[in-house]
């Protein structure tokens, strides 16, 4: 991707990112906030007090974290995870909260989404599909990439798999959300072996080098980078690398009349949620 085509970008001064800020001067201009967040990994109740208000909280995934017992016993780990989940965002004052998966998450993927529906009441579970709220269309989809490394498994696929995935989501998207980065925005991360940061000799997908000095991996995927170009949404939140919290702007074309602007809000170890207010 050509880099003069990303620009980090830092909030108003009341803290909130502004979307579509020209629509902001007709008579008459809506906006919604949107506030986001992501891997919370059990940490929902320290974080809590520190999410602002908003019409909308999005929560793109990994709400749990991986350990043994959840592998062996996952039926009390199902129900423990949505009881969790639903008085967590029952305590919390949005109108509307949208849930969408992570790779941590590791019992949803056992169960259909409509079974999971069924057993909240105070939050939308997407998975591959759609909700309208307030006349936009939010899209959620959990998948990333496997990794032998990893067994936080959960909704995973090698990597190559996941464009067919990608190439399958609606044009008309104007909020996505996935757990999984686009290649090259927000995705970067060094990877530690012991107290050391270890060299890795696979390629890097993004620079095409052939191994990376002080293990530096992009774990972003180019066919969801592809569907963005193609969808254009006004806003696209991700989580899963941790480490890169914060807002890209991406540019469509050179005069910066299309724009997505992409959020990575993981809190763990950066726990500050991204806050929007969408005009239109």
């Amino acid at each position: 991707m050509e880099s003069n085509l990303l620009f980090d970008i830092k909030p108003n001064k009341h803290g909130v990112y502004e979307v579509d800020r020209d629509a902001k001067e007709r008579s008459d201009a809506r906006v919604l906030r949107i506030v986001h967040i992501s891997d919370t990994h059990n940490k929902h109740r320290e974080y809590a007090p520190h999410i602002p208000g908003g019409d909308v909280l999005v929560h793109s995934g990994d709400f749990s974290n991986f350990n043994f017992f959840r592998k062996w016993f996952k039926e009390i780990d199902y129900r423990y995870e949505l009881k969790a989940l639903d008085k967590f965002f029952g305590s919390l004052p949005h109108k509307h909260k949208i849930f969408v998966a992570g790779n941590h998450d590791l019992n949803l993927e056992k169960h259909t989404s409509q079974e999971i529906r069924n057993n909240v009441k105070n939050f939308t579970y997407l998975q591959d599909d759609w909700i309208e709220i307030e006349g936009l269309k939010f899209y959620g989809s959990p998948w990333t990439a496997s990794r032998s490394s990893s067994r936080a498994d959960a909704f995973t696929e090698p990597i190559e798999e996941l464009d067919s995935k990608w190439s399958k989501l609606p044009d008309d998207i104007d909020v996505l959300v996935t757990h999984m980065p686009p290649l090259g925005i927000r995705d970067k991360e060094y990877i530690y072996r012991g107290r050391f940061k270890t060299m890795s000799f696979d390629p890097c997908k993004f620079c095409e080098s052939r191994a990376h000095p002080l293990s530096v991996h992009y774990f972003g995927s180019k066919g969801l980078l592809d569907a963005l170009k193609r969808i254009r949404p006004k806003i696209h939140v991700f989580g899963h690398v941790h480490g890169t919290n914060g807002v890209t702007r991406l540019k469509h074309n050179q005069d910066g009349t299309a724009n997505t602007f992409c959020s990575n809000a993981s809190m763990e170890g950066h726990p500050t949620p991204v806050v929007y207010d969408l005009f239109y």
